[in-house]
């Protein structure tokens, strides 16, 4: 196999453990949701967008891995790093089934998702000035993340600061 079909090979592999990952943060939140209702619709609504970002992945996969521009940024995670990634998400979906985490626990377990490796190694092509249309949806899934963590953490703040506060003073 020669150098180019072997990375596109490799990012074939990297983009479907992205579409992975998407999917189970999607189906993570629905259960967030379900678990704290007073929370469901903050998590219904990340966990469509996070489908969204699946959809978006699967429709672009071929024409993102096809994309020279992109190798040096998509290669720079090794997929082996997703696969634990979502390994972790995986464990975390069999956790739920077994014991409901509490609102503060959901909320760090999504504010590290979205900063992981599998989430974060998109922004490196943030500063991509391409305009080719690959570039354009890696950075459109990359600015939602960042989105994500922050409307995480602004839920938090505002939602969560009485529970917050009980848990410092104990």
């Amino acid at each position: 196999m020669d150098w180019g079909k072997q990375m596109v090979a490799q990012a074939s592999q990297i983009i479907f453990q992205l579409v992975e990952i998407e999917k189970n943060v999607g189906k993570l939140y629905r259960i967030f949701g379900t678990i704290h209702k007073v929370d469901s619709l903050f998590w219904n609504r990340l966990a469509v967008e996070e489908d969204r970002h699946a959809t978006l992945l699967s429709t672009h996969m071929e024409y993102i891995a096809d994309s020279p521009a992109l190798h040096q940024h998509i290669l720079a995670t090794p997929v082996e790093t997703l696969y634990r990634i979502n390994s972790k998400i995986e464990e975390v979906l069999a956790m739920c089934d077994k014991q409901s985490p509490t609102r503060i626990d959901c909320f760090t377990m999504a504010l590290q998702i979205e900063q992981s490796a599998g989430e974060v190694h998109l922004q490196n092509v943030h500063e991509s000035p391409d305009d080719n249309i690959a570039v354009q949806v890696l950075q459109a899934l990359s600015s939602a993340d960042i989105a994500h963590a922050d409307r995480i953490k602004s839920y938090m703040e505002y939602r969560l600061q009485p529970d917050l506060n009980k848990l410092s003073k104990n």
